[in-house]
């Protein structure tokens, strides 16, 4: 028996991660995924699969794992229905493996889907998390975000370990996610109030946040946004706050993804706004003036044009100049 399959405190320096995907935005985030392996800051390994390839089907399906693995996530599309149907599959098969299972679960699926398969989810995964409706751009910026923090894929300047996730995935019956960005200390509380705004905290046990930054972020900043997050939680309840940095970020710029565990009951994670709701959530996402897009990887492409992509995840703009 491989002794990694047998740890019961696994080290994430060399732990072995898997992602698979199911569904269309899945499939888009193994592939950034894939290319965060190939940066400096990357560490452990990491295979990443479509969970819809016959050939990742046919290799699953016998009765030893291909490989073994300590940190698993599995991510589904909820509104693509082969990836619903698949994830009934995958729960299954994961289920015996790994230290941390986790699934991941973007957009809503449709009111005509069968419940069976969320609840298939619940059964097997320490944790099951919703990404809250969000701009396209944040919504894979929390998905990148919180796939590498659950992973161990990247180097953090707070410890954190996989014992901790666990514990706090399994203090609550939901779990959902979001993101924000800002680039001045002025702009952080407008951003924290947009990612409370769209989290609609309500009896939470627990919060995991995932800080990203450039390498001037200081020790008192990291302090300042717990305090922040501890204001807002109740007193028992188990916060995770790990800080990640990115050296070829320009100074200033921040990224959050926080993920809270708890109990919504039978709020959905959207409803259509009427007018005056949706003014107040026109206020409450009011952008923030950057000039950079967040992203780990790539640079964001979006038609700078367009009135409905936010100034801040907009592409870098240069003076004439700048090289």
């Amino acid at each position: 028996m491989n002794q990694l399959l047998l740890s019961d405190a696994p080290d994430a320096s060399n732990a072995l991660s898997l992602c698979i995907g199911l569904g269309p935005e899945a499939e888009r985030l193994l592939t950034a995924l894939r290319a965060q392996m190939q940066t400096d800051a990357a560490i452990g390994g990491l295979v990443a699969q479509s969970g819809t390839d016959p050939a990742v089907v046919d290799a699953w399906s016998s009765e030893t794992p291909p490989y073994p693995y300590v940190l698993v996530v599995l991510v589904i599309d909820a509104r693509d229905r082969q990836a619903r149907d698949m994830s009934q599959f995958w729960a299954a098969r994961l289920s015996p493996i790994g230290y941390l299972r986790a699934a991941l679960v973007i957009g809503d699926s449709p009111a005509t889907a069968e419940p069976s398969w969320r609840q298939a989810l619940s059964a097997h995964f320490d944790g099951v998390i919703d990404l809250c409706p969000q701009h396209p751009l944040m919504r894979r910026m929390a998905a990148l975000s919180l796939s590498i923090g659950l992973l161990f894929l990247n180097r953090s300047l707070i410890g954190y370990d996989a014992a901790d996730v666990r514990e706090i995935l399994r203090l609550g019956s939901q779990a959902r996610s979001a993101a924000t960005v800002w680039s001045r200390p002025e702009r952080c509380p407008l951003a924290l109030q947009r990612v409370w705004h769209r989290l609609q905290p309500r009896r939470i046990q627990g919060a995991m946040a995932f800080l990203h930054g450039s390498v001037n972020m200081s020790l008192k900043e990291f302090d300042r946004l717990g305090d922040h997050l501890r204001q807002r939680m109740p007193e028992d309840a188990y916060i995770l706050i790990a800080w990640f940095p990115h050296p070829e970020w320009p100074d200033g710029r921040r990224g959050l993804e926080l993920m809270l565990v708890g109990n919504w009951g039978d709020t959905p994670l959207a409803t259509t706004p009427g007018w005056v709701a949706g003014l107040r959530q026109k206020v409450a996402e009011m952008p923030d003036d950057e000039e950079y897009a967040w992203h780990p990887v790539e640079p964001v492409v979006a038609d700078v044009d367009s009135s409905d992509i936010p100034f801040f995840l907009r592409p870098a703009r240069r003076s004439d100049n700048q090289e």
